[in-house]
């Protein structure tokens, strides 16, 4: 997520509260941590469980100041 402020992010019926966020913040669902340039900044975020894409559509919106949301996919094969 890049934006400025306080940022509110859903994803499906998954709620993200980004607090204070200045430039680009990730949320690894996958590992569970949030961090800015390496640095953890789990301080930042207030969520009760971490977001999970479901297969199929996924409805994706924000309030505040938001620049751009980038999902990256992890490609796993068994």
């Amino acid at each position: 997520v890049n934006g400025s402020g306080d940022i509110t992010l859903v994803v499906g019926e998954y709620v993200v509260e980004l607090d204070a966020v200045d430039g680009k913040i990730t949320l690894d669902c996958d590992a569970r941590v949030a961090h800015k340039d390496g640095v953890l900044a789990g301080a930042q975020v207030i969520l009760s469980e971490w977001p999970v894409l479901v297969p199929g559509a996924n409805l994706i919106s924000w309030t505040g100041v938001v620049d751009s949301v980038v999902i990256s996919p992890r490609w796993r094969w068994l």
